[in-house]
C-alpha cells in the first residue's frame, strides 16, 4: 500500500502558489482554495471526480478523505469542492514478497 499523505506530492499534482486572479489554470479568476495532502492550492470550482481527473488520478484507484471523513466513491461525482476544504488522497498499490 502506498499512501500519499501530508507533504508527500501526488504524481502529476500541480500546486499553484500565485493568487487566483493571476493563476493561468483558473477560469475568470474564480478560485476555490483547498488543501490537498497538506498543500494549499487554488483551483477552479470542481467536483471531487473532476479534481482527481485533472490531477491525472484514476478515481477508481484512490480513497479520498474530505474534511476528516472518508468520502464514498459514489459521491465523487456529486460532491463539489468548497473554499476551505481539506483533502487527503490515498492511493493503494498492490505488491509484496512472493511466497516460497
Amino acid at each position: 500500500m502506498l499512501v500519499y499523505g501530508r507533504g508527500i506530492p501526488v504524481p502529476g499534482f500541480f500546486a499553484p502558489t500565485t493568487p487566483a486572479a493571476t493563476n493561468p489554470t483558473l477560469k475568470d479568476g474564480a478560485a476555490v482554495n483547498i488543501t490537498t495532502n497538506g498543500e494549499a492550492v487554488s483551483i477552479d470550482p470542481l467536483t471531487i471526480q473532476e479534481y482527481l481527473v485533472s490531477l491525472g488520478i484514476d478515481p477508481r484507484r484512490v480513497a479520498v478523505e474530505l474534511n476528516l471523513e472518508i468520502l464514498p466513491k459514489a459521491q465523487y461525482e456529486t460532491t463539489q469542492l468548497k473554499d476551505g476544504d481539506t483533502l487527503e488522497i490515498v492511493h493503494f498499490v498492490g505488491g509484496g514478497a512472493a511466497r516460497a
